[in-house]
């Protein structure tokens, strides 16, 4: 402190004062971090754990309140374990969700150092599958170092970016996190020939074997020999669905729900499947049945009874080329808004066909 800044009776002044002792000014928050996700899905039975890493242990804990679970948490449950430790462990299981995901938050202020500040919390974890519905099965016929790939499409009808959050199982012992149509992931290379159990779990909103957008073709639907269940991906996409899966013998919906689906185009073309149950699949959007079974050559029977077609626009081509189907019944059928049925039951093998109730008022082409 600077001298002279007072004085006594007589005129003299002070001397000042100092140096004075070191005070040290802290004012950086003890950290806090948290380590990667236990599992990349979780169930109803699977929980998840976070690892959290603080550099002052909380106090006097940390305590399941400060834990927040954001996304779909219906019916999760929040654990801590190691709570008066420097490295908690955040557990969360029971979420009962059909598909969606979670993350968790941590609230700030659970450990303070000796000047007084506390930590800052964590704002989000990685994100974690939260799956209860029915997944996706397939069956691959695979040769030693052969590729499969997944046929996803980056938009929705060509508009709208498709959502990709899923987990996929090869059969072969090996995992991986799909969240976007062009991961590397998307392509697995089975290193053993063979037949493998493909099983998917997650959001996969669009899938078809032929990018219209993109003008790509995916050639491996040859490797897959049955499906049985299209499962509870939330589908939105499905035009050419299974497009020249060639070897496919049987076909079933099983567990399912496309009721967001707007175009089925081209979804059988092509295949050779002799067993195909479609009970399940919800066309009541779907505005596009265009080369549904266009070559479909296998199929000698086919129930429409559960098919909603009350919204369907284009008919071209629906049974064209299926040259092992004599009689076909289209009773239930509700084509009153259908404008085009071009070539609809061309160069089939068809002989027994009763149209007495197809309502063709809105069709404007036959051709």
């Amino acid at each position: 402190m600077a001298a002279g800044k007072s004085n006594d009776a007589l005129g003299n002044l002070d001397l000042g004062a100092g140096p004075s002792g070191t005070v040290t000014v802290d004012n950086v928050s003890p950290t806090v971090s948290i380590g990667a996700r236990s599992v990349d899905l979780t169930d109803s039975s699977t929980p998840v754990n976070f690892s959290l890493s603080y550099e002052i242990a909380p106090s006097p804990v940390l305590a399941p309140g400060a834990v927040t679970i954001v996304g779909d948490s219906a019916g999760c449950n929040t654990s801590v374990d190691n709570t008066d430790t420097q490295n908690p462990v955040v557990s969360i299981s029971g979420c009962t969700a059909i598909r969606g995901s979670i993350s968790i938050t941590v609230a700030a202020g659970q450990s303070q150092d000796t000047a007084g500040n506390t930590d800052s919390g964590i704002s989000f974890s990685d994100e974690v599958i939260v799956f209860n519905g029915a997944p996706m099965q397939f069956q691959l016929n695979m040769g030693a170092n052969e590729s499969f790939v997944l046929p996803l499409h980056e938009f929705i009808n060509g508009v709208t970016p498709s959502v990709y959050n899923f987990e996929i199982d090869w059969g072969d012992g090996s995992k991986n996190l799909i969240t976007g149509y062009n991961d590397v992931a998307t392509t697995h290379v089975y290193g053993a020939a063979g037949t493998y159990d493909v099983v998917i779990k997650g959001t996969l909103e669009s899938w078809g074997y032929i990018d219209l957008q993109a003008n790509a073709v995916n050639t491996t639907a040859t490797k897959i020999i049955s499906v049985s269940q299209l499962g509870q991906l939330g589908w939105k996409e499905m035009r050419n669905a299974f497009k020249n899966a060639s070897n496919m013998t049987t076909f079933t919906t099983g567990t399912t729900d496309t009721s967001q689906v707007i175009s089925m185009l081209g979804f059988f073309r092509n295949t050779t499947a002799t067993s195909i149950n479609l009970t399940g699949l919800d066309t009541s959007n779907v505005t596009s049945l265009a080369s549904f079974f266009r070559n479909s050559t296998g199929i000698s029977s086919i129930d429409l009874s559960g098919f909603d077609t009350s919204k369907v626009l284009n008919m071209n081509h629906t049974f064209r080329q299926m040259s092992s189907m004599s009689n076909i019944n289209v009773s239930s059928l509700d084509t009153s808004l259908v404008t085009s049925m071009t070539g609809i039951f061309r160069e089939s093998s068809i002989t027994d066909l009763d149209l007495s109730n197809f309502n063709t008022s809105s069709v404007t082409n036959f051709q």
